[in-house]
């Protein structure tokens, strides 16, 4: 009987995380996600996780998510051109 319900539990296990939800990928569903991500790269390219490539950093300080919005905010460090122009990029 306990292997009936491993078997079972296993084939729903299997059923569940095979499929993956294509509007997750596209829209802005999937732009927040890729922005999730770039919060993590720090993490995800650690090599204390076994990660190959080379640690980042991530491009942005931190991610306020609310109801309808989300909030990006810069690293407190300003990185001026070259040019005398004193552009902020």
């Amino acid at each position: 009987m306990k292997q009936k319900i491993d078997s079972c539990l296993a084939k729903a296990k299997r059923a569940t995380y095979k499929r993956r939800f294509p509007s997750h990928n596209f829209g802005m569903v999937g732009f927040i996600k890729e922005l999730v991500d770039e919060l993590g790269v720090d993490m995800i390219t650690s090599p204390e996780r076994g990660s190959k490539v080379p640690q980042q950093k991530p491009k942005f300080k931190r991610m306020e998510i609310g109801p309808g919005q989300v909030f990006i905010i810069k690293n407190d460090v300003l990185e001026f051109s070259n040019s005398n122009s004193g552009m902020i990029r």
